[in-house]
């Protein structure tokens, strides 16, 4: 195969194309990760199980909407005679079929309380999906920073070792004092204390990242494949997952406020078939009979279930107007987080280079003599200081980006 005059052979072709993909499949990589974990704190989540109950629940209801009848109709068979334990006399046979009949609207109530119910139940799920999403969130990057803090332990206290053993050697040189050799001990130590202390709280970190996802070894995903513009996002609450849930219940609030216009027994329609015969008759006298049953009464009671609906729906109206406020409350915060961590981190990048001369120009002085011990080990705890705060700055930075991302409603490696 020639290309411009070149030679080229399929095994080039063959690396040339799998060198284009690999950008596009190591950006999907990280985003398939999270998918894998939030499915693994989906499954275990108890709200799964609960929402997957009121499906069923849900389907039961859209069947009973769409009967022919409101309840199931009743027969009811009866004999009478006027002369009883005798064949004599006269006596009579009855059966009745009774049908409750829908009230007017009624039926297009349920049928639309089935379908908001069938809509409360998909934004439940999305709701779920976002707080595990939130959830897994915090615990990722508490793990990235307890990681952080464990990796500044670790440098103080390699720092810290071989410093004594360089001040150890020089107090036998006679070169510096045993307080200095004894100080420099105590800096070792200090630092292999801080060093297993953020080792055990990187466990912990890890042990509630591991309940979340149901395993005690998670690889970590990457957090770093997807970065939010710097221009202020457009926000909009109605398509959050936890207003669009408020708003599906405020929405069956209403609807079961307006069910109880039909409230108490229904009215019910039945058809009777009679047969009478008296002994001395020839013939037996048939009839057929329709029949209405109106209930009277029971108006205190309906009164009593649209004053416990309207409260329902008054507090859902309420919840809703709260939540705006709280989602717009909340997004803005993100973003005023999300610039001052930029802000921050630009500050610490600098005192971080300042620093390293300091320590680099502090060392020097020390080797010769012109720094005592005690002097050289405050700014090397201070450079130790800025190193980890110009590190968590940074993780900080990355997380108010996914944190700005759930503000918004969305999934942040989505």
């Amino acid at each position: 195969m020639r290309w411009g005059g070149a030679k080229i052979s399929l095994q080039q072709v063959a690396l040339a194309l799998w060198v284009l993909a690999s950008p596009v499949l190591a950006a999907d990589e990280p985003a398939q990760r999270w998918e894998a974990l939030l499915g693994a704190a989906q499954k275990l989540a108890t709200e799964t199980v609960r929402i997957a109950g009121d499906e069923k629940v849900q389907a039961a209801r859209a069947r009973e909407a769409a009967r022919w009848l409101p309840q199931a109709p009743e027969l009811s068979v009866s004999h009478r005679t006027d002369q009883w334990l005798s064949d004599l006399g006269g006596r009579e046979w009855e059966v009745e079929l009774a049908a409750p009949l829908w009230q007017r609207g009624q039926r297009s109530t349920l049928q639309k309380l089935s379908s908001d119910g069938l809509r409360l139940l998909e934004a439940e799920k999305a709701r779920l999906e976002w707080s595990l999403a939130q959830k897994l969130n915090e615990a990722v990057w508490l793990v990235r920073e307890q990681g952080a803090k464990l990796q500044a332990a670790q440098a103080r206290f390699a720092v810290a070792e071989k410093l004594s053993a360089d001040v150890q050697r020089r107090v036998a040189a006679g070169d510096l004092a045993e307080t200095d050799g004894l100080l420099a001990q105590g800096e070792r130590l200090a630092a292999l204390a801080e060093q297993e202390d953020a080792r055990v709280a990187l466990q912990g970190a890890r042990a509630q990242l591991g309940l979340l996802v149901g395993s005690s070894n998670v690889e970590l995903p990457r957090t770093d494949f997807r970065s939010v513009d710097r221009e202020a996002p457009h926000f909009s609450y109605e398509n959050h997952p936890r207003w669009q849930e408020a708003h599906a219940r405020f929405a069956i609030a209403r609807l079961e406020f307006e069910n109880t216009r039909f409230g108490g027994e229904p009215v019910k329609a039945g058809i009777s078939w009679t047969q009478s015969k008296d002994t001395s008759d020839e013939v037996a006298q048939r009839m057929v009979g329709v029949s209405v049953s109106i209930p009277l009464g029971g108006q205190s009671r309906q009164a009593l279930s649209r004053a416990e609906a309207n409260t329902a729906m008054v507090s859902q109206e309420v919840e809703l107007a709260r939540l705006r406020a709280a989602l717009t409350a909340t997004f803005e915060q993100a973003i005023r987080a999300r610039s001052s961590a930029a802000r921050q981190a630009e500050q610490i990048a600098e005192q971080l280079a300042l620093s390293e001369r300091t320590v680099a120009l502090s060392k020097r002085a020390f080797e010769v003599g012109e720094l005592d011990l005690p002097a050289w080990l405050r700014l090397q705890q201070s450079a130790s200081e800025i190193a980890l705060q110009s590190e968590l700055k940074s993780i900080s930075l990355s997380r108010y980006e996914f944190d700005l991302r759930l503000a918004q409603g969305q999934i942040p490696w989505r």
